[in-house]
């Protein structure tokens, strides 16, 4: 599987990682704590093979979001 992501500045990092310790202290979701060192960001897309036209057109769509 490949995936494409969006790592976050570090000051929205702190603030998804404020949202999930709000959850766990209020026992309303454990999920972010299943696995070790996971990190905030944003999942663009998630593929089970690359096809190089796809990521071309991914990356072409990022591109025009990005400058909106």
């Amino acid at each position: 599987m490949y995936i494409i992501i969006g790592a976050l500045d570090r000051y929205s990092q702190e603030r998804v990682r404020s949202i999930w310790r709000s959850l766990s202290v209020n026992s309303l979701s454990n999920y972010t704590y299943e696995v070790v060192d996971r990190e905030p960001h944003l999942t663009f897309s998630s593929l089970e093979k690359v096809d190089l036209a796809d990521i071309q057109l991914i990356s072409e769509e990022m591109a025009k979001i990005s400058q909106l």
